[in-house]
């Protein structure tokens, strides 16, 4: 397995692929995560401003993000040693990886 932590230059952030955190939705919820909206800028423009976290930009023509069925906060998540998260892995050399470098407090799973 090469590097967790990559940049994808298309994106524009860094990304973790191909690892993955779950957190528990219920406890998402419950801290004001909403299912992500998808569309134009004209739906953006719309959208009351306390709601505009939920965007995702989307065109028809290149990605259709719908897919990904995401859910977003209003903020930063910050991940503690009591939360409800699994780690997803793609085989166990990741996950012994994971579990000698990192000391992870969360459960890991080999997708």
């Amino acid at each position: 397995m090469g590097p967790i932590r990559h940049w994808n230059r298309a994106l524009g952030r860094w990304t973790f692929e191909p690892c993955g955190i779950a957190v528990n939705r219920r406890w998402l919820r419950d801290r004001g995560a909403k299912p992500a909206i998808y569309g134009t800028g004209r739906i953006f423009e719309h959208l009351p401003p306390h709601q505009r976290f939920r965007f995702q930009a989307g065109d028809a023509n290149r990605a259709v993000w719908r897919r990904e069925r995401e859910w977003r906060l209003p903020g930063d998540l910050r991940l503690s040693p009591t939360m409800d998260v699994l780690v997803l892995v793609p085989d166990a050399a990741a996950a012994a990886r994971i579990a000698a470098e990192m000391d992870c407090p969360y459960g890991v799973v080999v997708l």
